[in-house]
């Protein structure tokens, strides 16, 4: 699970409110399998003038982690699937994957 707080005292007599009007919240982390990077994103969007929740879980390797990228792209692909399939369901579980099934 993933949670974020800001500094609760940040904003004690302050001019400043503490319902954001934006969000965009980034991590990246070193990965082994396939080795480069996994990168998480959480962004507040909008879709059809509704106010959502942006989930991006992106796989990054450079060409020099990957050699013979050509004939290693199907492995890496399997590899890269595996990650984001794993983070997903790891991060929903519970009572977000319930209202799912």
């Amino acid at each position: 699970k993933t949670r974020i707080v800001m500094y609760p005292n940040l904003f004690d007599n302050s001019k400043v409110k503490k319902l954001p009007i934006n969000f965009d919240w980034r991590f990246a982390f070193r990965s082994s399998k396939p080795k480069g990077s996994i990168d998480m994103r959480f962004v507040k969007d909008k879709l059809k003038n509704i106010d959502v929740l942006k989930w991006e879980t992106i796989v990054r390797s450079t060409s020099k982690e990957i050699p013979n990228l050509n004939q290693n792209i199907n492995i890496w692909l399997k590899d890269a699937h595996n990650l984001t399939h794993e983070w997903f369901f790891k991060m929903i579980e519970g009572e977000l994957e319930r209202k799912f099934e």
